[in-house]
């Protein structure tokens, strides 16, 4: 049988347990027969039910995924592929997937690219999720500036802003980058979070000031700056426990080991609008953009419509593709989602000039056209079946497979930030579900993150080992994540490897010594698994 025809594969077990029944009759409703074989029209999407049912927690898959890259049945459980009927699956082109990366601090690498026995055994573990036998880096950044990495790296570029770059400052891909050791990738990041406003990163401002002083706040004075940092404890010690009380953060107006909460309020003044004299935020939409209707215009851009505003996105835009083509690079990202998927789809039908699906007249990076989806996804306040996170990830995997089946050309998605934020989610109004978008109050959920020992999820009913918890159901998800045609949904992840950054929990992968810890061992252990699920 040649290629083009497909693997065989066996699929119904010959002694069914009345779980594998229900499955498979619901399975066989699927089955439309044709001359010369059967013809799965509904296979893909019974078994997206799946992936669901497995990421929830309801159904495990072992670590022994058959075949190789292509293989449209990757993922089923071995115990049920030992004898029945016989089904042609239809040969599946997969793209490269970069596996697992990191964005963060990574200890124990020296500037002249040796490494500690520890830090060594971790990046062999790890590189084993790529298709090239490499970690991924990135840093919102077009070179890696000061952190060292070795000839086991690849640096993502990205491009952080609505704006554009010299060509000059990119270095072309598959050269040295820079002095760090390690290698350019081929694929260039768009944008940061343009999709939401996002939050100033200032000392104490994350969650309070979320936009710039417009001309009415320069005007009166009313543009509050950063404060100075918190004063020490009176024993001259950190110590967390003087603002907890019972698990919780302090409130206003309480005090404990009589030390005055008012001193030790983590949340810089915003005005009465949320403005704030902001030096450095989360994303792009927290900026204004020149040629452009409104102070914030990148989250309304294809709501608000303002044709101008896109045109100077666009033209900004293809300028960096265009540049990144001539330097070499074979792939490019969308813009890095924070939460709205659409706002993605939204650009790549601008970005690509498409009238419809499978209609474009950009398919390439050099005129424009995003190859990949790029989005980050957090989980909230150490509960992501109570905060619906795990609902919120399979949904935006499903909408990425929505696009790559509707234009092709879209080879699969980038998680690039991944971790979890230490708050609550908002919700829109009392007794609605959480909204991610609404963004969140650091310390303002079940689990605030100085209340908990090394600021990190503690064992709960959501994470039953605490944060390798997480990491393993993270990994069930992103593997049995698929198109209606079997190819992987997920070309890469990166750990969010920083210590409260951004409003989240302590998220390193590494102790203070060094030594990986309990977290970095889970990812090592689910970053094999997924390099042995897709060979």
């Amino acid at each position: 049988m040649s290629d083009e025809e497909g693997e065989v594969r066996t699929l119904l077990p010959s002694s069914p347990t009345a779980e594998h029944t229900s499955r498979w009759i619901l399975l066989l409703g699927f089955l439309t027969i044709s001359v010369g074989g059967v013809a799965w029209t509904g296979l893909h999407q019974a078994r997206r039910a799946w992936h669901l049912e497995s990421s929830l927690g309801l159904q495990e898959f072992d670590a022994g995924y058959g075949g190789g890259e292509g293989d449209a049945f990757r993922g089923i459980n071995q115990a049920d592929m030992s004898s029945g009927i016989s089904v042609r699956a239809p040969a599946v082109q997969d793209g490269f997937s970069w596996g697992c990366g990191l964005v963060g601090s990574i200890p124990g690498i020296n500037k002249d690219g040796t490494t500690t026995a520890e830090t060594q055994r971790f990046i062999d573990a790890v590189k084993g999720s790529s298709d090239g036998r490499k970690i991924t880096y990135w840093n919102w950044a077009l070179n890696p500036s000061d952190q060292a990495l070795t000839s086991d790296f690849i640096f993502m570029p990205e491009q952080w802003g609505a704006g554009t770059f010299k060509a000059d400052s990119l270095h072309p891909a598959g050269t040295p980058a820079g002095s760090s050791g390690a290698q350019m990738a081929n694929i260039l990041l768009g944008m940061n979070e343009p999709d939401i406003k996002g939050s100033c990163l200032d000392s104490g401002m994350f969650g309070r000031c979320l936009g710039p002083c417009d001309h009415e706040a320069l005007a009166s004075g009313d543009c509050p700056s950063p404060p100075p940092p918190p004063p020490p404890s009176s024993s001259g010690s950190d110590d967390n426990s003087a603002r907890c009380k019972n698990g919780k953060v302090i409130s206003v107006g309480q005090s404990v080991s009589g030390i005055s909460p008012n001193s030790r309020n983590p949340f810089a003044p915003a005005n009465s609008r949320g403005q704030c004299n902001c030096t450095g935020a989360s994303g792009a939409g927290f900026w204004s953009l020149h040629g452009c209707r409104v102070e914030q215009p990148l989250p309304g851009l294809f709501t608000d419509w303002d044709a101008g505003c896109i045109d100077v996105v666009k033209r900004n835009w293809r300028e960096m593709a265009s540049a990144a083509a001539q330097k070499g690079f074979k792939y490019l990202s969308t813009p890095l989602i924070a939460q709205d998927m659409r706002w993605g789809r939204s650009f790549i039908e601008e970005a690509c000039q498409c009238s419809g699906p499978g209609s474009c007249q950009c398919t390439e990076i050099s005129c424009g056209c995003p190859t990949h989806v790029a989005f980050h996804w957090y989980a909230f306040d150490c509960r992501p079946v109570a905060t619906g996170s795990w609902d919120n990830l399979q949904k935006k995997l499903d909408f990425v497979g929505e696009i790559m089946d509707d234009y092709p050309f879209i080879q699969g998605a980038l998680i690039n930030e991944v971790g979890i934020l230490n708050c609550a989610p908002k919700t829109p109004v009392p007794g609605a579900p959480p909204d991610p978008a609404a963004g969140c109050l650091p310390d303002s959920g079940e689990f605030p993150a100085q209340c908990q020992e090394g600021n990190r999820c503690p064992s709960n009913e959501d994470l039953p080992d605490g944060m390798p918890s997480f990491i393993d159901q993270l990994f069930n998800v992103v593997i049995n994540a698929m198109t209606n045609d079997g190819r992987q949904i997920v070309k890469g992840l990166s750990w969010f490897n920083l210590n409260g950054d951004g409003g989240t929990y302590d998220l390193e992968l590494f102790d203070l010594d060094g030594s990986v810890n309990e977290l970095g061992e889970a990812y090592m252990r689910n970053c094999q698994k997924w390099g042995v699920s897709r060979r």
